[in-house]
């Protein structure tokens, strides 16, 4: 059926509205259960969905690498009005040591390059996520949170921690943890960045209320349009090497903003038409009510209106 006259751009995207304004390219998911038939989530190496959680590594083997990417791409900044989102991530994870007194490597939280997957040689200390050739260059574009349980002399500081990662494998901040002590907590985890203050704010805590007093924060002020790609894969990775440790994700809540309203070029054009926001789509047709449209009017000034009056009748068909 014809949407009327000179409609000349349909775009299938994230919609909501605030004050009457489109708000684009916001995301949000949370998943409390990790299930074999769900779509959402990619898993590559050793990770597996188990009994509504991850398992990471297989633990009697030693030097395992495994991620778990969540399906779609996260928009982190748009090039044309050079906004920033604010996102803020909550996850619940398990590191178990088994008992042992040397234990490893580490597990991370990242955002990195579209289609980003497991480097080669990438186990133990580099996180599943660098190898020799990229260990410290801003061809990396990523961000990444670790929880590092093992020291390795060449990049780490001399004892287990938590830290912030730009495109390197060392921390640019970081702060002192122990895995052991805290093996088979629940650890729970909040990332968030602001925009506008450009600082990244990372927190943790203890469901089993067993926090030993120390740091549990970290914050780093980055722009991340000078670091990462405008659109991101987010997910988990997970390492081990001659030592091993159990990792298990339990728990994942994702919340982004990137807004951008969109305005015409031309002052004489101003209506937009938004229908059926309940879900993102891959296409529409006449019975797919939870499409989502967004309608760029291009329609000119007709040679016959005298008036000025450039109003387009949303009702015309």
């Amino acid at each position: 059926m014809p949407m009327g006259p000179n409609y000349d751009e349909v775009v299938l995207t994230h919609v909501r509205f605030q004050a009457g304004v489109p708000l684009l390219n916001d995301v949000y998911f949370e998943i409390t259960r990790f299930d074999t038939d769900a779509t959402n989530i990619l898993y590559l190496g050793d990770a597996v969905p188990s009994v509504g959680t991850i398992e990471f590594n297989k633990v009697n083997y030693i030097t395992r690498v495994s991620q778990a990417i969540y399906a779609d791409t996260i928009p982190i900044w748009d090039r044309k009005s050079g906004k920033l989102t604010d996102f803020t991530t909550h996850f619940t994870f398990i590191i178990d040591t088994q008992g042992a007194s040397l234990y490893g490597h580490r597990l991370t939280f990242f955002l990195a390059p579209v289609g980003f997957q497991i480097r080669p040689n990438s186990a133990g200390g580099f996180l599943g996520l660098f190898n020799t050739t990229y260990t410290d260059s801003s061809r990396n574009q990523m961000i990444v949170i670790e929880f590092d349980s093992y020291v390795n002399v060449e990049w780490d500081p001399p004892f287990e921690h938590v830290g912030i990662n730009k495109n390197s494998i060392s921390s640019a901040r970081y702060t002192t943890w122990n895995a052991s002590l805290h093996s088979g907590d629940s650890v729970d985890v909040w990332v968030s960045y602001n925009s506008t203050s450009q600082i990244l704010n990372l927190s943790w805590s203890y469901g089993a209320g067993n926090d030993t007093g120390g740091n549990t924060s970290l914050s780093y002020q980055v722009d991340l349009r000078e670091v990462l790609q405008e659109r991101v894969t987010v997910g988990f990775s997970a390492a081990t090497g001659a030592n091993i440790e159990r990792h298990i994700l339990q728990y994942w809540e994702f919340n982004s903003t990137l807004n951008i309203a969109e305005k015409s070029d031309n002052k004489s054009i101003g209506w937009k038409l938004a229908v059926g926001v309940n879900c993102p789509c891959w296409y529409f047709n006449s019975s797919s009510y939870s499409s989502i449209i967004y309608i760029l009017d291009k329609t000119k000034k007709s040679s016959r209106d005298t008036s000025g009056d450039s109003r387009l009748d949303i009702n015309e068909r």
